[in-house]
């Protein structure tokens, strides 16, 4: 999955080039709006221009059309189903989430993740935000919930699992104009 908060389709290749590469390694790519906005608050315009600039730039980059979402902050409302409903996306919950903290703090989550109960699935979410969450709390999630006998999958591979995409096609030739 790839938070974005704006810079997706920025002239900055290495942006572009971590996308390919993340949807090349098989990681599921969903949409979590452009510009990460508590979509409680905005219009029925806004909530689908913020679902659309995001659907554009991952067409663009990767060639795909995602068919989830997750929400920033976890956050909906009735007319945030309704616009994931038109635009055909699933709308998914994350289930255990360790809060962002600094790298200082990591023995802290990897404690929530060895004494987390052990319910029958589990959708966890990791911030990548600061380099100690990627390189040392993902690898060591990765090994616990292994050990305790978890599956790691996709979301669209989770129980009663839907296709990835809606739909996939060739990427587009990056060029100068993409803002999205």
């Amino acid at each position: 999955m790839v938070r974005t908060c704006g810079y997706m389709v920025s002239p900055s290749p290495w942006l572009l080039q971590e996308v390919k590469c993340t949807y090349a390694q098989g990681h599921q790519l969903v949409s979590h709006t452009w510009s990460h906005p508590d979509l409680t608050k905005p219009s029925f315009d806004q909530i689908h221009n913020e679902m659309w600039r995001i659907e554009q730039a991952l067409e663009r980059i990767v060639g795909v059309s995602p068919a989830f979402i997750r929400l920033p902050y976890r956050n909906y409302n009735n007319l945030v189903r309704e616009v994931a409903k038109q635009r055909n996306q699933s709308v998914h919950h994350v289930g255990f989430e360790h809060r962002r903290l600094p790298r200082s703090r990591c023995c802290t989550i990897e404690k929530v993740y060895a004494v987390a109960k052990n319910p029958r699935n589990i959708l966890a979410l990791n911030h990548e935000t600061y380099s100690g969450t990627a390189e040392t709390i993902v690898s060591y999630a990765i090994k616990v919930l292994q050990r305790k006998g978890y599956r790691l999958v996709t979301v669209a591979e989770c129980p009663g699992g839907l296709a990835p995409y809606q739909w996939t096609a060739p990427p587009q030739t990056s060029v100068p104009s993409w803002t999205c």
